[in-house]
């Protein structure tokens, strides 16, 4: 018999839950008892709170099951030997559809030249067939099993992958005719079932739970929006169209708007639960009241009304905040929470969901916004899944690219290593200096000049050069190295072990650069996992994988693929990086979706940006559930509507808002999402101007601690910032006081020193952990704006490769090589290199044919230690820079700085020639920078100043803008270089687009006082000394 149990709220619902469990296990007490819900975080929701109010209760004898696998078990009943589950998943469809694919003569043109293109694009063409077709299982199951009739491509290739298997259309069908026929097996159905299913929920399923429901019995748990009769409202929108187009004026009714509009993917669940006859019905329903905007809201939906009334000016049970972006909505939430919790002590952290469309998008961001400086309040455990699953994918981008250090780094840190462990092998590779590259050979493969500086064979020869003895010396027996580290037993090992793990790297790097059929592809990743089974846990998608590839190499026709199809089909295969906390005795975090019944006295919603909430429909044209449409079918946009209305509505105090509402690239203003619009104009422009709040880009803006403002901060490191900028006094009343270490960094290497007045607004984030996960590094050598294509050649690749060049036949390697376009472009290249290497100063063509002498010095300037390593020294030329481009300011500071440092450096000979040599592309010539001799004295002056200057901006954002201050500053020497450096407010991203200025930093600084002044401070002096 079917049971209907009725409430707005789940939490209502878990009492007679309760009860009806309780009564079926006093029948049989070791039976066990199904629980059917959309997830296991509402799973998990009801066996704890079950658990709560009712303590002696022990919740065993059951599991939950979500209602698709639920239709699969319930099949059991009609046939023996059914797999576990669905044998027709849509990863395992997709491999068959990739088996069979090239063989179907009916497939229309354009995708048949898809499949031809390579193996990516045929995979995930098969991809999206497989999609379609696993959609199609549940929503169009007469299509399929009618495949006779029906010559659509789609249905024909379906039957040809199940045709005489058991499969879910054939497997409904025959359970509905044994369910009319009384011939199931009883004995292996459930006693009973107990449902909490979405409203998405696929029809099929509830015709079968309605037809199983004279057998067994059933109890369904609905959350209603609202106990009146509401599946006939039509939204303002279609009722206004209506109207125009009727005579009857009036006749159709929206009932309350954001019901009528948020509330249409749920009419067709709702509708066939009516049509169905249950033999028992109880309601539970809540009726909200009206105290505040957000009880109006839930109290106007559950009446079916309009009614929002004026709120208080102090009502914050309602709240919209408009960031500039994902970070800043992060840090507006830390203080927000923060400042709840501080005015309502009866406010738990158990008590509050963060929520998003995609919660993964934030997780990062919100683990270094909640957990920095020790926040007792907001700090949460981020549940990082140490798994080869993660490393995979990283090993493979790091095999198929140029071998960052960084992303080496970010592999250990998924592996089984100590964090202890992790930091000391970083400081190691910091102390070589390594940076990216095989070796001299894989950066010329790259398009690179040939030398050996910071590559890993570079570092690993100076690392192991420093242990005598040692079971890896015979790897690095033409060593020779100036620099030692301490001889270290700890280190050895560490360094022995990183590198290990390096070469077991290495060699699969090379497997990854050819084609080669999935059979050897397979034997060169049981090798991989072989090899780092000491080093990492191989978890269950890495393991699948591995079945998947055994069970299909030999229906592949011995095709051969690179490893852009072993990323692409690993995507299938991937767990979540990082799983977020849910229920754990803290803060919770999840998507919208999973989420959106589960009651929580405080919901905050992040993301609700225009592009995107609610999803758009992007359907293939060849999809056949979008060329008949019938109700009931996936409409992901509806979809998030009504998760958007269920958030709402099981939300208790305060429902918080936040979305980007500016652009990052140029700043212009951003709509919400269209779901927050239709929510903005429900609640109207008086009410508005007391909810909604437009937030600076700064958190350290003084707004934040003005007592008369709306804005907030508990962060003590943006109010010690904002203070120092302004000192004057603030108003401190609403501070949480934060344990924070504000120590002043007295230890500097040249290379940070260099890094800072590259990007000093990233090395302000980074020092004081608000590390944006950008592209940004700066190691890498910075090429010209100009594309890379067939048509447009990379200017700046081409001439550091004629200018490095060692090799007389250069020229042609490069047309063997596929570098150089064909026909007249090529000959135009031709004779351009012949020019350039004409004019090559004598002094590059010797540097080009020798390695450099590395300089170490450690020294103390006023109060820093400092360390030196000069990189670019040449034995007989002296410190030579070059670059195949023209110079910046970030170029000429770099120079500068190297040139201060070799000042004081013992026993060089400092009068050496000193030169910058750089690439005038305009005139195909090549120009020198020299710098004036300076005395040792002076020297170390200059460099405490710009030392300072560093020390002072990793305390507070500084206007430390390199390539704008030269401008300013070196305006003569530019026009007198001929140089084509410009303002430039960052670092590599091109003016006005640096994203960790853009955070730090308004618009009024750039052309400050303070800028200036600092300008000065930066090149005043350089700038009189070049020649």
């Amino acid at each position: 018999m079917l049971y209907n149990y009725y409430s707005n709220s789940l939490q209502k619902l878990i009492k007679p839950l309760s009860k009806a469990l309780d009564e079926n296990s006093k029948k049989n007490i070791l039976s066990t008892q199904i629980i059917c819900v959309d997830n296991e975080k509402v799973y998990r929701y009801i066996q704890t709170t079950i658990a709560q109010t009712q303590k002696e209760r022990i919740f065993a004898n059951k599991t939950s099951i979500q209602p698709v696998s639920l239709l699969w078990n319930l099949c059991k009943g009609i046939t023996d030997n059914l797999p576990p589950t669905n044998q027709y998943s849509s990863l395992s469809l997709t491999w068959h559809i990739f088996a069979i694919i090239d063989k179907q003569k009916n497939i229309p043109q354009h995708l048949q030249q898809q499949i031809k293109n390579n193996p990516v694009d045929k995979w995930i063409l098969c991809s999206q067939i497989a999609d379609i077709l696993d959609d199609a299982q549940y929503y169009r199951i007469k299509e399929l099993l009618d495949y006779k009739n029906n010559k659509n491509w789609l249905i024909q290739i379906w039957q040809q992958i199940t045709d005489k298997k058991e499969n879910v259309p054939k497997l409904i069908y025959k359970l509905s005719e044994a369910i009319k026929n009384n011939t199931i097996k009883k004995e292996k159905l459930p006693d009973s079932l107990y449902l909490v299913l979405p409203t998405n929920t696929p029809p099929i399923v509830w015709h079968i739970i309605a037809q199983i429901s004279t057998i067994i019995d059933v109890h369904s748990f609905i959350i209603t929006p609202t106990s009146e009769y509401w599946t006939d409202l039509i939204s303002p929108k279609k009722q206004a169209l209506l109207t125009i187009s009727d005579d009857t004026d009036g006749y159709y009714d929206s009932g309350n708007d954001l019901l009528s509009s948020w509330g249409k993917s749920a009419l067709n669940f709702f509708n066939l639960i009516i049509e169905t006859n249950p033999g028992g019905e109880e309601e539970f329903c809540q009726t909200p009241n009206d105290k505040n905007l957000l009880e109006q809201i839930k109290d106007d939906i559950y009446k079916l009304e309009n009614n929002i009334k004026k709120i208080d000016e102090k009502d914050q049970s309602l709240q919209i905040h408009n960031c500039h972006n994902k970070l800043r909505e992060c840090e507006v939430a830390s203080d927000i929470i923060c400042d709840l919790m501080v005015h309502n002590k009866d406010l738990q952290k158990e008590d509050i969901c963060i929520v998003a469309p995609d919660i993964n998008e934030y997780m990062s961001l919100l683990s270094v916004v909640f957990n920095v400086n020790n926040n007792s309040i907001l700090q949460f455990q981020s549940q990082h899944k140490k798994t080869s699953d993660d490393i995979f994918m990283l090993i493979l981008k790091f095999s198929t690219s140029r071998f960052l250090v960084n992303d080496f780094i970010n592999i250990l840190n998924l592996s089984n290593l100590s964090n202890e462990d992790i930091d000391k092998i970083t400081e190691l590779f910091a102390d070589s200096n390594l940076h990216w590259g095989k070796d001299e050979n894989h950066k010329k493969t790259l398009g690179f000049s040939e030398n050996n500086l910071n590559t890993w064979d570079f570092a690993f020869k100076r690392l192991f050069a420093s242990y005598a003895m040692g079971s890896y010396a015979d790897n690095f027996a033409d060593i020779s190295c100036i620099k030692t580290l301490d001889n270290d037993n700890y280190n050895y090992n560490l360094l022995g072990l990183s590198y290990e793990i390096y070469q077991i790297i290495n060699n699969f790097s090379t497997t990854c650069q050819n084609l080669q059929e999935l059979s050897k592809w397979l034997t060169n990743l049981k090798k991989l996992r072989g090899n780092l089974a000491d080093f990492a846990d191989f978890d269950d998608g890495f393991s699948k994988m591995i079945t998947d590839l055994t069970k299909n190499q030999k229906n592949q026709n011995k095709q051969k693929v690179d490893a852009g199809f072993i990323i692409e089909i690993y995507k299938n295969y991937q767990s979540d990086r990082q799983s977020s906390p849910f229920m754990q005795g803290g803060l919770s975090f999840s998507d919208i979706h999973s989420s959106a019944t589960i009651p929580f006295k405080v919901k905050y919603v992040l993301g609700m940006d225009m592009t995107k909430f609610p999803r758009s429909e992007q359907k293939n044209s060849f999809d056949i559930l979008f060329d008949e449409p019938q109700k009931g079918d996936i409409n992901k946009a509806d979809e998030d509507r009504y998760a958007f209305l269920s958030t709402i509505l099981s939300t208790g105090s305060n429902f918080i808002i936040s979305y980007n509402g500016q652009d990052e690239q140029n700043n212009n203003e951003l709509p919400p999402s269209t779901i927050l619009r239709e929510l903005q104009q429900y609640i109207g422009d008086k009410n508005l101007k007391i909810i909604q709040l437009e937030h600076p880009l700064n958190p350290y803006n003084e707004a934040y601690f003005d007592e008369k403002k709306k804005l907030k901060s508990y962060q003590k490191l943006w109010y010690d910032t904002a203070k120092t900028k302004k000192d004057k006094k603030i108003n401190t009343e609403n501070m949480y006081k934060i344990t924070e270490n504000k120590e002043q960094k007295t230890e500097f290497k040249l290379y940070q020193i260099c890094n800072f007045y590259k990007n000093s607004s990233q090395q302000f984030c980074q020092h004081n952990n608000f590390n944006l996960d950008l592209s940004i590094n700066e190691t890498e050598e910075i090429k010209d704006d100009e594309p890379m294509s067939l048509e447009s050649l990379d200017n700046w690749t081409f001439n550091n490769k004629t200018i490095h060049n060692t090799d007389d036949d250069f020229f042609n390697n490069l047309i063997q090589q596929g570098f150089l376009p064909q026909g007249n472009k090529k000959d135009e290249l031709e004779q351009k290199s012949k020019t350039i290497q004409k004019k090559i100063p004598q002094i590059l063509l010797d540097i080009n044919t020798v390695q450099p002498t590395i300089l170490t010095h450690t020294t103390k300037i006023g109060g820093f230690t400092f360390d030196i390593e000069i990189e670019n020294y040449y034995k007989n030329e002296g410190l030579v820079f070059t670059k195949a481009s023209p110079i910046k300011g970030t170029d000429i500071m770099e120079f500068w700085l190297h040139y201060l440092s070799l000042q004081l450096i013992p026993d060089i000979n400092n009068k050496a020639a000193v030169k910058y040599i750089y690439f005038d592309k305009d005139n195909i010539d090549f120009k020198t920078i020299e710098f004036n001799a300076i005395q040792k004295i002076d020297a170390e002056k200059y460099l405490e100043n710009l030392i300072k200057i560093n020390s002072e901006g990793l305390m507070i954002p500084l206007p430390v803008f390199t390539n704008s201050a030269f401008e300013v500053v070196g305006a003569k020497k530019i026009k007198e270089w001929k140089l084509s450096t410009k303002k430039d407010w960052g670092y590599e991203f091109g003016k006005d687009n640096n994203e960790y200025t853009k955070l730090l930093f308004d618009g009024d600084i750039i052309e400050s006082d303070d800028f200036k002044e600092y300008s000065k401070k930066m090149f005043a002096l350089c700038v009189e000394y070049i020649k």
